[in-house]
């Protein structure tokens, strides 16, 4: 099922989803959905990083610093 909307759209953004979509004989409506739906499984994909980083040990900023200091790197 698909749902109309409107976009507003730069100008030359525009011009050049018309030319692709030519090159690639999609729809502009076909690209944009497509760019949509890669954003959102990145957005997904980054989700899933967060939750799977959950337990790692952290430390602030200032430890870090320290850290680097005592190893001779600053």
């Amino acid at each position: 099922m698909s749902t109309k909307a409107t976009l507003y759209l730069d100008e030359k953004l525009y011009k050049a989803y018309k030319v692709k979509a030519a090159h690639t004989e999609k729809t502009v409506s076909e690209l944009v959905a497509d760019a949509m739906r890669a954003q959102l499984g990145e957005d997904l994909d980054d989700i899933t990083a967060i939750h799977n980083r959950a337990h790692d040990p952290t430390e602030s900023y200032e430890e870090f610093l320290e850290g680097m200091k005592h190893d001779g790197l600053i």
